[in-house]
């Protein structure tokens, strides 16, 4: 982990590569660690689409993890307007310990 506030990035390793996170204070001032938008599987796009999902290739480096993925492809309720990214197979990860 790097700094020590809230907010300090956070290093985890995966199948598929390392991530980063950043650490957060809740509500309750509870310390908690989240890694957003880490790629579950590829794409549902193009001959991909209205398929099974095809696994998440691995990654070089380190994959940024503290920002949220767009929301999936839906309807608005209100607007009636159409909102999100087919580009939605991601998992949001939220720990209160990360293991080095």
């Amino acid at each position: 982990m790097t700094g020590n506030s809230a907010n300090a990035e956070v290093l985890a390793e995966t199948t598929l590569g390392t991530v980063k996170g950043k650490r957060n204070t809740s509500i309750y001032d509870d310390n908690y660690y989240s890694f957003e938008r880490i790629p579950f599987a590829q794409p549902p796009l193009g001959a991909l689409r209205f398929k099974a999902p095809v696994a998440a290739t691995p990654w070089q480096g380190v994959l940024d993890c503290t920002q949220k993925a767009e929301k999936p492809l839906q309807k608005n309720a209100r607007t009636n307007e159409i909102e999100g990214d087919e580009d939605c197979l991601y998992l949001n990860i939220y720990a209160k310990k990360v293991s080095g």
